[in-house]
C-alpha cells in the first residue's frame, strides 16, 4: 500500500489562491485507485475535503458542505440548450410515447465552440473561477459524464470523474445494479449513483453499427427510432418501416444528410 501526492496551480491562480492537493491511495493487493482533493486552508477559506486512510486500506473523505450553483445563469443556459436540442425515441411502435435523448455530435460542437469558451464558463460557474478544473480535462473524454453531473446538479464533481480513466465517457453506461467501485461518493446525495444512473441514458443512445446480430441492449437503453411508418398488418403481426437517427445510424455507408 501507498499514498502518491501532486500538487498542482490551478489556472488563474494567484499566490493567495487555495493550491489542490491530489491525493491518489493505492490498494495493491486489489489493484484499485480512488482519487480525491484536498484543498488546504486558505484566507476565509474551509477545505474542500479532508482525507484519511484508515487501517482496513480504505479511504475515508469527509466532505465540506458544497456550493453545487445549479441555479446559475451558465448552467441553466447549458440546460435550456440541451431541453431545445432533444430527439426524441420511439418507445413502442404501437404507442405515441417518446423519450428524450441528445445525440453527442449536437453536444461536442457546442461545447468546443470558440477554443471551449463555453465550457470553461460552465465549470467557472459551479465550481468558482480560481477553483475550476482545466476544459481539456473534460473535453472530450469526460465530456458526457459532465453534461450528466449537470442535469442532476452535481457539476461540481467532474473533478472526481476526470482524475480516473475508468470513469470516462467509454465507460458508460453504468450497470445501476453494479456500482463501480471508484464511483465517488457523495455524502449529501446517497442516491448519487442511482440518479446518475436514471440521467445517463438521455447521452447515451444506442448505436447501430455492423455486425448486428445477436445484439440485446440494456432494458432502459433509449433506441433512437425518430419515425415509423405503417406498411402492412393484420393477424398477430404488424410491419413497419423504421428511421434512425443518423447520428447513430452507422449501417448505412453512404453520408447523413
Amino acid at each position: 500500500m501507498g499514498l502518491c501526492t501532486s500538487r498542482k496551480r490551478l489556472r488563474n491562480s494567484q499566490r493567495s489562491d487555495p493550491v489542490h492537493l491530489v491525493v491518489t491511495y493505492h490498494d495493491l493487493h486489489e489493484t484499485t485507485i480512488t482519487t480525491t482533493t484536498y484543498q488546504p486552508f486558505a484566507k476565509a477559506a474551509a477545505p474542500r475535503a479532508l482525507v484519511r486512510t484508515a487501517p482496513s486500506g480504505t479511504l475515508l473523505c469527509a466532505m465540506s458542505q458544497r456550493q453545487h450553483n445549479s441555479n446559475h445563469p451558465k448552467v441553466q443556459e447549458v440546460l435550456a440548450f440541451f431541453r431545445k436540442n432533444s430527439s426524441y425515441a420511439i418507445v413502442d411502435p404501437s404507442s405515441e410515447q417518446r423519450r428524450a435523448f441528445i445525440p453527442l455530435d449536437i453536444i461536442k460542437p457546442y461545447f468546443e465552440e470558440d477554443r471551449k469558451a463555453r465550457l470553461y464558463d460552465v465549470l467557472e460557474a459551479v465550481y468558482g473561477k480560481n477553483d475550476a478544473p482545466d476544459a481539456d480535462d473534460v473535453f472530450p473524454t469526460h465530456i458526457r459524464v459532465f453534461c450528466i453531473l449537470l442535469e442532476i446538479g452535481m457539476g461540481d464533481y467532474i473533478h472526481l470523474f476526470t482524475s480516473l480513466w475508468d470513469l470516462n465517457d467509454q465507460r458508460l453506461p453504468y450497470d445501476p445494479s453494479a456500482e463501480p467501485r471508484a464511483f465517488p461518493p457523495a455524502p449529501e446525495r446517497p442516491d448519487f449513483f442511482k440518479t446518475f444512473c436514471e440521467k445517463q441514458w438521455r447521452f447515451c443512445a444506442a448505436e447501430f453499427s455492423p455486425p448486428m446480430s445477436n445484439i440485446k441492449f440494456e432494458d432502459d437503453r433509449i433506441i433512437p427510432i425518430v419515425h415509423k411508418e405503417l406498411i402492412a398488418g393484420g393477424g398477430s403481426a404488424m410491419l413497419y418501416l423504421i428511421r434512425i437517427h443518423g447520428s447513430y445510424n452507422k449501417l448505412d455507408p453512404t453520408p447523413k444528410v
